[in-house]
């Protein structure tokens, strides 16, 4: 599954120990007669908006009326597909056995990869100034920044190399995951099969990154965010620079007797505690958030059962109603964490349809939309902390503050993003070629943050297989949630409205710009670390 179509990778939530406990009476399950259209009639439609746009094919620049026709066309067909490869996700999600929906869902990116192919190239030869000059309508202009991203991704391939990678991408992308998955379930966890999974992973995506004219697969991937391997470097070394504050919390936070009890919430409860809290992201944030975990909505899936995928996540996209789902609700915090998180990314792409967002800038960096949704995350522990009495549930939710997505999560995500990119060097440089060499490289690199692992840590990080350098979209994304969570406490007002109006824009900007206009933030302020971490000063000081 393409994590990247609905702006949030399912992998990051997999919930890999879930304990289910019943829910009573109650049945939450969505309701897809009412939220969706028969899957025939989503095929068909799709198929329809897929001709519409390649009846374009060969003609796309002939005409000013004919190159904004197809941008529209595109608009709609990525529209149709976004619902019916939902559809096809959520459907296999609520019942496993069904796996030829999962390979439904598979075949249907493809083929749509596969047939947009000839409109990113075409699109990618039309010159700046010509797209000035075929967009010059009011309604033109409105793509003009898609134009730019998308030469600026595609520009330099050809036709048939573009749809020869993309031929190739399906292969290189499905099995690493299902093979990691594979050998989760082993009771012998082989360093050599996890070397062997990775290792031809690496290659493979390199050279796919290659075949689309990039040096290497870091390159590509930061490229899509809008950013650099020179910005990781610096996140990495900014990072690394402020171990001594997290070791010093690490080895305060070691010091303390282990936490006795931990709360639970029925899901009624776990409703309430997370509208309560999630109040100073405003009004029309609470009212979306509401209406999400209303069951009469049937937008929301929690009832357990057997044939579950264990996961939690969000679907949506403008022109559909978004939805969560999970394995079951079993009254964890980490069960109301999950919907404060997903949910957020719910919310954000509802927010979006009734603003009526652009299809094509409906998904950003990614980095941007999960920082819109652990800013609600830190919300929950931090409203928690201070409204609990007893003493021990108080230091439960600190540790859930600083421990999860507000401080450990920083360092966490930067050693493993900084080791992913030094295994892919290693790799293209002839230096890793085995189970040990991934081992030898290991220890330094999370050392250097200030964390003891293992040797075989390398095999214990999920997204290394199934979303490769998607973790530094966690560490760009904590840095972003942190300077958030600290205007909401410095200037709630402001930030509320300025929060509500991010989650429905568009991302019809530049990342750097997008987010000085929407928050005044500055991802290129050297003092941004700093800045986060004095931001959680307060509470490391509580212990």
């Amino acid at each position: 599954m393409n994590g990247a179509a609905y702006g949030v990778g399912v992998k990051a939530f997999t919930l890999a120990f879930l304990t289910v406990l019943p829910l009573g009476a109650a049945e939450y399950h969505i309701d897809f007669a009412r939220l969706f259209p028969p899957a025939d009639t989503q095929r068909t439609e799709y198929s329809a908006r897929m001709r519409d746009l390649e009846v374009h094919r060969g003609h796309l620049a002939d005409s000013s009326s004919n190159f904004v026709g197809a941008l529209d066309a595109y608009s709609a067909a990525l529209e149709s597909f976004e619902r019916l490869d939902a559809y096809l996700y959520l459907r296999y999600a609520v019942d496993t056995r069904q796996v030829v929906l999962l390979h439904d869902e598979e075949a249907l990116e493809a083929d749509f990869a596969k047939r947009t192919a000839f409109f990113r190239s075409d699109i990618a030869q039309v010159t700046a100034a010509d797209a000035q000059r075929l967009l010059a309508s009011d309604h033109g202009r409105t793509y003009l920044r898609f134009i730019e991203t998308t030469r600026g991704a595609d520009g330099a391939l050809t036709l048939a190399q573009t749809e020869v990678v993309e031929a190739l991408a399906p292969a290189v992308a499905a099995w690493p995951a299902e093979l990691y998955d594979t050998l989760g379930k082993q009771k012998d966890r082989s360093g050599d099969l996890y070397a062997f999974a990775l290792l031809r992973l690496v290659r493979a995506r390199t050279q796919l990154a290659q075949l689309r004219g990039y040096p290497d697969a870091a390159s590509e991937v930061y490229a899509n965010a809008q950013l650099t391997r020179a910005d990781a470097r610096r996140l990495f070394d900014a990072v690394a620079a402020a171990t001594p504050v997290y070791v010093a919390f690490q080895q305060r936070h070691a010091a303390l007797p282990p936490i006795a009890v931990k709360p639970s919430y029925s899901f009624d409860e776990a409703r309430t505690t997370i509208l309560a809290a999630l109040a100073p992201l405003g009004r029309a944030y609470v009212d979306e958030m509401s209406s999400l975990l209303d069951p009469a909505s049937g937008r929301i899936d929690i009832t357990p059962g057997e044939h579950r995928l264990r996961a939690g996540f969000s679907k949506g996209f403008p022109g559909m109603t978004s939805v969560f789902f999970m394995s079951g609700f079993s009254g964890s915090y980490n069960d109301v964490r999950v919907i404060t998180h997903e949910g957020t990314h719910a919310v954000e792409r509802e927010m979006q349809t009734r603003a009526h967002v652009m299809p094509v800038y409906a998904s950003g960096p990614k980095f941007i939309m999960e920082a819109l949704a652990i800013t609600a995350e830190l919300m929950l522990p931090k409203y928690l902390y201070e409204h609990e009495r007893d003493p021990a549930l108080r230091r439960f939710f600190l540790d859930q503050l600083l421990t999860s997505k507000g401080l450990v999560i920083l360092f966490r995500t930067a050693a493993e993003a900084e080791l992913e990119e030094r295994i892919y060097d290693g790799v293209t440089r002839g230096e890793v070629r085995s189970a040990a060499d991934l081992d030898a490289l290991t220890i330094p690199v999370f050392a250097r943050y200030g964390i003891t692992v293992r040797p075989d840590e390398w095999t214990r990080i999920p997204l290394l297989f199934e979303d490769p350098f998607y973790d530094i979209n966690y560490t760009w994304a904590d840095l972003v949630a942190l300077e958030l969570f600290g205007t909401a406490k410095s200037e709630p007002a402001g930030f509320a409205a300025a929060y509500s109006r991010a989650l429905r824009s568009g991302f019809d900007s530049p990342a750097a710009t997008w987010l000085k206009r929407a928050f005044d933030l500055d991802l290129g302020d050297p003092h941004l670390v700093d800045r986060a971490l004095k931001t959680l000063q307060p509470y490391i000081g509580a212990y």
